[in-house]
């Protein structure tokens, strides 16, 4: 079955992701953050509301089960903020 989600911008509760942030990629955080947003409308809102853009990117890529890339949020556990 697949996961209900939460939009991370207006909260509203979705199947099917489509569009989510992935800290796999930014040296901000220490842990695998997922935020799940339901279209592109709170996509682009996160984007332009936060500061993610500038971030510095993590260059290697962390190893290991936990930061594996994921391409389909849809039938995974993940933990987010």
């Amino acid at each position: 079955m697949t996961k209900l989600h939460t939009c991370y911008v207006c909260n509203k509760q979705f199947f099917n992701a489509t569009y989510w942030y992935d800290s796999l990629y930014d040296t901000k955080y220490d842990k695998r953050i997922i935020r799940p947003f339901c279209g592109p409308f709170c996509a682009n809102k996160f984007r332009d509301m936060s500061d993610v853009n500038d971030y510095p990117q993590r260059k290697p890529l962390p190893r290991g089960e936990e930061w594996k890339i994921i391409q389909d949020i849809n039938n995974v556990e993940y933990e987010t903020d």
